[in-house]
């Protein structure tokens, strides 16, 4: 069908103006009519087929992923179309997917500029390395007399770094990201938890996407079992569909939901807090939704915080490669000057 949206931002304000119309008074379907006629070429006829697939009873979040929106996303809103508010559950993801378009060109607009100078490093760095220091280990060698310490690691470590060995490196890290995705999920999360960078986002994303798919069922009446069935038997997420799967035998056996949570490592430790808090008031849905809408807020800023200093970060080790390169090439040329 070729691609529908140009990015994020034009997925998220779609969203945003049927989430409008219904707001509006507007039924589903006459918002999405309402829709088409304003809309021409691909989009419409894929708008159309949607159309089409709601009158015979598909659910319309399914059909988001021809339009290329997140399999997260479409979970969260299948779960929402079908028990929770659609048009809160809209616009959340118009929200969701706005600030993921903001953070895309925060991103690659920080990066654009380290790029290009780390590109003029490569090309300025390749030429020395290849053309200048070579000749310079000649000329020393033939008038008998030792090369600057620097000039001489930095020959030591191009002699090392050479081809056959970028092409294991390449090898190594291909046949490592083929083991990784080989395991099972719940491994490859185990073993991401053991990464300290990687750490903290990873419980907080999971964490996030747990309690978005909690929340609006049993907002909605349904128990805790019949909560964790329904994301086994319909979440689009493969992690949660097992997770919920073990949560809801443990909870069958007699366990309680704020004790299983306390065991795994992958969630973070205030969500039992939030869960222990929710059930004392009776209304758990309600605490889900202010804690997953709370932690939505933290990732974003701390994402954005991180990315800010990745830039500074990064011109330090540029300049330092720089200095390095620079001091190769002259700190010879000075030897030689004394030397005469």
């Amino acid at each position: 069908m070729g691609r529908l949206f140009r990015d994020d931002r034009s997925r998220s304000d779609f969203l945003f103006q049927l989430s409008s119309l219904l707001k509006e008074g507007y039924t589903f379907s006459e918002a999405l009519q309402l829709y088409i006629e304003f809309t021409e070429g691909k989009k419409r006829n894929w708008l159309e087929t949607i159309y089409e697939d709601l009158l015979e009873g598909e659910l319309f979040s399914e059909q988001l992923i021809s339009g290329g929106y997140p399999k997260e996303l479409i979970s969260y809103l299948s779960f929402v179309e079908r028990f929770g508010d659609f048009q809160e559950g809209l616009l959340q993801a118009s929200v969701i997917l706005n600030k993921r378009n903001e953070l895309k060109q925060k991103i690659r607009k920080i990066v654009q500029y380290p790029l290009f100078l780390f590109l003029g490093l490569l090309v300025i760095g390749s030429v020395m390395i290849e053309g200048v220091l070579p000749q310079f280990e000649h000329f020393f060698q033939s008038m008998d007399q030792e090369l600057p310490m620097i000039t001489k690691g930095m020959l030591a470590f191009t002699r090392w770094f050479q081809l056959p060995i970028f092409l294991s490196s390449i090898f190594l890290i291909t046949v490592s990201i083929f083991w990784f995705k080989r395991k099972p999920i719940l491994e490859q999360v185990h073993l991401l938890l053991r990464v300290p960078l990687v750490k903290n986002y990873l419980r907080n994303l999971l964490t996030y996407y747990f309690t978005a798919q909690l929340a609006p069922l049993l907002k909605t009446g349904f128990s805790l079992y019949d909560t964790f069935k329904m994301i086994e038997k319909d979440s689009l997420l493969s992690f949660f569909q097992n997770d919920a799967q073990s949560l809801s035998y443990s909870l069958q056996e007699g366990e309680s939901l704020t004790e299983l949570i306390k065991k795994r490592k992958y969630y973070l430790p205030q969500l039992s807090s939030i869960i222990m808090l929710g059930e004392r008031k009776g209304n758990l849905g309600a605490e889900l939704d202010r804690f997953s809408t709370f932690l939505f807020e933290q990732m974003y800023e701390k994402t954005y915080r991180t990315i800010q200093l990745f830039q500074p970060v990064f011109f330090c080790i540029i300049g330092f490669f720089i200095l390095v390169l620079f001091l190769s090439m002259m700190l010879p040329i000075f030897s030689m000057l004394d030397g005469w």
